[in-house]
């Protein structure tokens, strides 16, 4: 590509193709959050939009990580009756820019990302959190968060060996097992019957259903966390009852400041623990890792940009080597 007179268009198909190793996506975070906790990064406050109240929303995502290439922005949309219309919730863009010259040098579409850098982050916590004598996972919610989701905890436990999976949709449930099985022959899969099967089997507990804004979601009651669970979850605790949050111990998060911010903005329930812990702090250790086999522990990110961009860019390097992408004119 000639810099400044053309950039690389890659679809979401194309960035599947790519095959990313979700360990270099994991790695790539824990720097990028450490350059975070290092003062290294620009990130400004995401723009917002909310052009149907409260049924969608457009977001900004820009960041740039001083003393790397990782500079862009994201723009992403969440309209909650897309499924309805066979369309996805979560849809957008991400522009990655020459860190020398600011032209843009590539667009591509931002679910497939928005996927890998929810469970890159997460993989950051899992890896160091899941306890040593876990051994079932499960997955509550069989979509494309739950494909990355459960490449990442493979990634960060190699103990682990059944999967407990369960979604509303019975067919997406049958081709979850099956694509999945097929990438990780090593574990073995099992239909559930319901969430609640899923949920009380589970010592890493993947939760990637759907936001839903009526609270209609919230499903998962008291008294079904195992001892020592870990939880990634991609929509805060919009899947558990209030009367349920108690019996988590403690909560990592990818920004603290964040954390009390979402409390008093309803993202977040206030029966969950007072406190947050941060994941680059965890990484760093500036703060303790598991403290007891027994902890309930739960992993919930709000998202920042510096995971998109970061993760963009490693995309955009696999399209130019393997000569992925449609190279078009500026």
């Amino acid at each position: 590509m000639e810099l400044g007179k053309e950039l690389l268009y890659l679809s979401e198909r194309e960035e599947r193709q790519l095959n990313v190793d979700i360990n270099e996506i994991i790695d790539t975070l824990e720097e990028v959050h450490a350059a975070r906790r290092e003062g290294r990064v620009q990130m400004p406050p995401k723009p917002g939009l909310r052009p149907v109240g409260k049924a969608g929303f457009l977001d900004g995502y820009a960041a740039y990580v001083d003393g790397t290439d990782y500079l862009g922005i994201k723009w992403l949309s969440g309209y909650f009756a897309n499924p309805s219309r066979g369309l996805p919730f979560i849809n957008g863009l991400i522009i990655l820019n020459d860190v020398s010259t600011g032209v843009p040098i590539c667009v591509m579409g931002c679910g497939y990302v928005t996927a890998l850098r929810t469970a890159g982050i997460h993989g950051v916590g899992l890896r160091r959190l899941i306890r040593p004598g876990a051994r079932n996972v499960g997955v509550f919610g069989c979509g494309l968060q739950a494909r990355t989701h459960l490449l990442a905890a493979a990634a960060a436990s190699d103990r682990l060996t059944d999967v407990y999976c369960w979604d509303i949709s019975p067919e997406q449930m049958e081709r979850y097992r099956a694509e999945m099985a097929e990438v990780l022959p090593q574990l073995t899969f099992h239909l559930c019957d319901s969430g609640t099967e899923a949920v009380s089997a589970a010592d890493v507990l993947l939760i990637c259903a759907p936001l839903l804004p009526d609270g209609s979601g919230r499903t998962i009651r008291p008294g079904l966390l195992r001892e020592g669970v870990t939880i990634a979850a991609v929509n805060g605790d919009s899947s558990f009852l209030e009367e349920a949050l108690p019996e988590i111990d403690r909560v990592y998060v990818d920004d603290n400041e964040q954390y009390p911010v979402r409390k008093q903005a309803g993202m977040l329930c206030a029966a969950l623990p007072e406190n947050s812990e941060e994941l680059a702090q965890l990484v760093r250790g500036e703060v303790p890792g598991r403290r007891t086999d027994g902890e309930r522990i739960l992993i919930t990110t709000e998202g920042v940009a510096i995971n998109d961009v970061s993760c963009a860019r490693i995309l955009y390097q696999h399209a130019l080597r393997d000569g992925v992408g449609t190279v078009l004119p500026l």
